[in-house]
Formats: structure tokens, sequence, C-alpha cells
């Protein structure tokens, strides 16, 4: 019975595609594997890519941190009698 829809028509004979059926054999299924492991590879760099954004991130949010609690810390830690020990001593750390 012909198809109602003339571009629904299944196509058959040498040389023409049968309805459902992939052509190409063991090429086609490397050629997927090789698809999926590239798709796969490029979603590994982009993760990747924002793990070690993030992780810079916390690194320099530390670093800013630690540097504020020794400018908090400093003052108290050395103090101006400290120094004039030291310069007494004809040792003198820079300012």
């Amino acid at each position: 019975m012909p198809s109602p829809v003339p571009a629904l028509r299944v196509m058959r004979g040498p040389g023409r595609p049968s309805a459902g059926v992939l052509r190409g054999g063991p090429a086609v299924v490397v050629a997927i594997l090789v698809c999926g492991v590239l798709v796969y590879a490029l979603f590994d760099l982009v993760r990747t890519g924002v793990r070690r954004r993030r992780a810079a991130a916390a690194h320099a949010a530390a670093a800013a941190a630690w540097a504020e609690e020794l400018e908090t810390l400093g003052p108290l830690l050395w103090t101006e009698a400290d120094q004039e020990w030291l310069e007494s001593r004809r040792i003198s750390l820079p300012r």
C-alpha cells in the first residue's frame, strides 16, 4: 500500500537506504565512540578550568585574610621598644 504522504515513502532497492537501518557497519560505531570521547574530553577540560578558577579564588581570599590578620597583629607583636632595642644593638629592620 503506498504511503499517503510522498515524503514518507520508503525507497528500497539497490543503492537506496532501507527504513530504520544504520549503514556503515563498524566505522560508524567507531566514529560514534570517538565523538563521545572527544565530547567528554571537552567537558572535562571545562570542568577542570572551573575547578582551578574556584581554587585560585579561594587561595587569594585566604591569603588576603592572612595578610589582614598580620596587619592587625603587627603593631601588637612589634613595639617601638623592640625597635629601639634593635637600634641600640646596631641592628635595624626596614619599617
